[in-house]
């Protein structure tokens, strides 16, 4: 089961994301979660990239001084000034920066004029969603969820190279363009889409849960699951969604749907015996988590 959480600050995302999803179909893949650390070998410490490549770190730049050494990042640095997080870049780290160059960012349609009018902690929400804690070579990268310094998942790829929450034919997702950048302090790694912070509709897209995507849809769920949360939700793969002998209506939908929802933000170290869902009675309210 892939567990997914929303809280208040991704709320104004969540409309956005649903409004997306009615063109989906119930086929797809899927990527099954890593417990913990996630899908990726990280090296903690000292120089290597590229899967064991020794760098002298003395001799490179920081995160920072790579990125405001370069004019194609210059919309990346504006982000990163305004939301304070230019010496976070300068610290010893290690940190794994997804970059979004300055065309990534027109792909994605976020001038700098843009980054300016935001609040400063949706600029920060979204640039600590490009990291991750640790030294993350290209050649270490499995397919799955990690979680970002910001504390949500990504969904890696590996199939036609590293690619991050479904690659750029995803609404939200990216390529990896160059890989192995390596800095002082972490390693770059240069995508081509901007990374938003994810709401519970978007990591089901982003894990090629494409049946309870259109479940979601067909049920009329989009604005339940666009309020202000956290959610957790016991998601079906597609092929729990295949066992099904028949469509059941859209009532029944519903309530089988919010059988799998409970509220608050529960990881799976601290899953109850049981607890209430957000189903209707016809179900009953207690959810049995054993």
């Amino acid at each position: 089961m892939l567990r997914m959480t929303t809280t208040l600050r991704q709320a104004a995302l969540i409309a956005l994301a649903i409004a997306g999803l009615a063109g989906l179909a119930g086929c797809g893949g899927e990527t099954t979660p890593t417990p913990d650390a996630g899908p990726v070998d990280v090296d903690g410490g000292g120089g290597q990239v590229d899967g064991g490549a020794d760098v002298d770190a003395g001799a490179l730049g920081s995160l920072a001084d790579i990125a405001a050494g370069n004019p194609d990042f210059s919309t990346l640095v504006a982000a990163a000034n305004r939301a304070g997080l230019v010496e976070t870049l300068d610290t010893a780290g290690p940190f794994t920066v997804f970059a979004p160059t300055n065309a990534a960012f027109a792909a994605s349609g976020i001038t700098t004029a843009m980054i300016e009018a935001m609040p400063v902690d949706t600029v920060r929400a979204i640039l600590t969603y490009h990291a991750i804690s640790g030294r993350v070579a290209s050649s270490a990268v499995t397919a799955g969820p990690a979680t970002t310094v910001s504390s949500f998942s990504i969904i890696l790829g590996t199939t036609s190279g590293v690619t991050i929450n479904g690659g750029n034919t995803v609404t939200g997702g990216a390529n990896v363009v160059t890989a192995d950048i390596p800095a002082s302090n972490g390693v770059i790694h240069i995508i081509d889409r901007v990374l938003l912070p994810p709401t519970v509709a978007d990591l089901a897209r982003y894990a090629g849960l494409t049946s309870l995507v259109g479940a979601v849809t067909a049920a009329d769920l989009g604005s339940t699951l666009s309020g202000t949360g956290p959610f957790t939700v016991f998601a079906p793969t597609n092929e729990a969604f295949g066992m099904l002998t028949g469509m059941p209506t859209v009532e029944v939908l519903r309530t089988v749907l919010l059988y799998h929802v409970v509220s608050g933000a529960v990881d799976s170290g601290s899953v109850p015996a049981m607890a209430p869902s957000a189903s209707p009675n016809a179900y009953g309210d207690n959810l049995t988590l054993l």
